[in-house]
């Protein structure tokens, strides 16, 4: 599964109904939750007990919401996460040899 993407309204158009028409589009969009704030993580294997995640929506007030995607990465435990960087989280989680414990991520904030 890959995680759609949104078109992004234009910052300037040179035809104002055409651009009208657009941002009406994106807040539509934006009214039925598709912000593109939804990432996939993967985690890594073992030894590994860290995973990293770059985004550039990612900053210090960012709040991550994982969603397990497989039966592997439902079964993980000692799952935490925190905000590193600007632009990075590293997520905490025991070591696994599962490959395919991946994860839908929402970022807020």
């Amino acid at each position: 599964m890959s995680v759609e993407k949104f078109e992004y309204p234009p910052r300037q158009w040179t035809n104002l109904q055409q651009w009208l028409q657009k941002l009406a589009a994106s807040l539509f969009g934006v009214m039925q939750g598709k912000t593109n704030n939804v990432r996939e993580v993967t985690l890594a294997v073992d030894p590994a007990t860290e995973t990293v995640l770059t985004d550039g929506l990612i900053t210090r007030n960012t709040h991550a919401f994982l969603s397990a995607m497989t039966a592997n990465a439902a079964a993980v435990t000692g799952l935490w996460f925190e905000v590193t960087d600007d632009m990075e989280i590293t997520v905490h989680h025991d070591a696994t040899t599962d490959e395919d414990c991946t994860f839908a991520v929402v970022l807020h904030g």
